[in-house]
């Protein structure tokens, strides 16, 4: 047997080794995951304010994309962990009707890294969650919630290929170096975030940018200097309710978990939680 051949081999021992490790990792994140979902929304119901603080990272911030007017225009309503610890101390969600509490979907729609998108949907409300891993905890950092105005609404992707095309304008806008494209894609008010790991035990920062930083960060090149061949752009747009929607972007170089609201008849993205692509 070769040199190479047995090297070759060796390789294939050592994956197919590591292939029942990162299942069960898999596993165990989806479970931990799960018990995040849980402690978030029954937190909330049940007015355990701890429960629901252990649920959230300090960081978090909660949006709802509320009408404002007749002209389709929203105006992003937002809270904090502090605000929605309170809230929930003075019983808002305790006093919910019991068809509004009750659990319709708990789904983990996508995890990479320390990131990860997931849906929630009761009776009353849905809400989609982007989280991160901070010391071995898995954390609620962005939240885009709506109530629903029926029971039975649902995930309706009719405009699936709209939300992708803000997607790829995002993505191209940068590789681009082009601002106005960027820009046209995100809402004014656009939170983007990355969890930076800060040591071995996995603790973390979050590093944010706003819409304006990240505008100017593309007018000044951007990723104008990766070839066109090696950008691998791959969109995915997950689900769609309401004025509501997520969609994955992966790249050869990073990739993004995004929230988006519909604003005027156009989707902008609000909320983006995103890593450098290590693999």
């Amino acid at each position: 047997m070769s040199i190479r051949l047995a090297r070759l081999c060796r390789f294939a021992l050592v994956l197919v080794c590591l292939m029942p490790l990162a299942r069960a990792n898999f596993a165990q994140d989806d479970d931990a995951l799960r018990a995040t979902l849980d402690a978030y929304v029954d937190g909330w119901y049940a007015g355990d304010a701890a429960r629901l603080e252990a649920a959230t990272h300090p960081d978090l911030i909660r949006r709802k994309p509320a009408l404002a007017g007749t002209s389709g225009a929203i105006q992003l309503e937002e809270i904090d962990q502090l605000g929605l610890l309170g809230a929930a101390r003075s019983g808002i969600g305790r006093r919910a009707p019991e068809a509004d509490r009750v659990r319709m979907t708990t789904e983990v729609l996508a995890q990479r890294g320390i990131s990860a998108m997931a849906l929630v949907e009761t009776g009353g409300t849905f809400s989609y969650l982007q989280l991160v891993k901070n010391a071995g905890r898995w954390q609620v950092l962005n939240a885009l919630w709506e109530p629903k105005l029926d029971p039975a609404d649902g995930r309706d992707m009719r405009e699936a290929d709209a939300v992708a095309s803000v997607v790829q304008d995002y993505a191209l806008g940068w590789y681009e170096g082009n601002a106005a494209r960027m820009q046209a894609a995100l809402h004014p008010a656009l939170l983007k975030r990355k969890p930076a790991l800060l040591n071995r035990a996995g603790e973390i920062r979050i590093e944010s940018l706003d819409a304006a930083a990240l505008i100017a960060a593309t007018r000044a090149g951007g990723g104008r200097n990766t070839p066109a061949d090696m950008r691998g752009i791959t969109v995915k747009v997950l689900d769609i309710r309401g004025r509501s929607a997520i969609a994955v972007l992966e790249t050869r170089d990073f990739f993004d978990f995004l929230a988006l609201a519909r604003d005027k008849g156009r989707w902008q993205i609000v909320n983006a939680l995103w890593e450098p692509t290590l693999d």
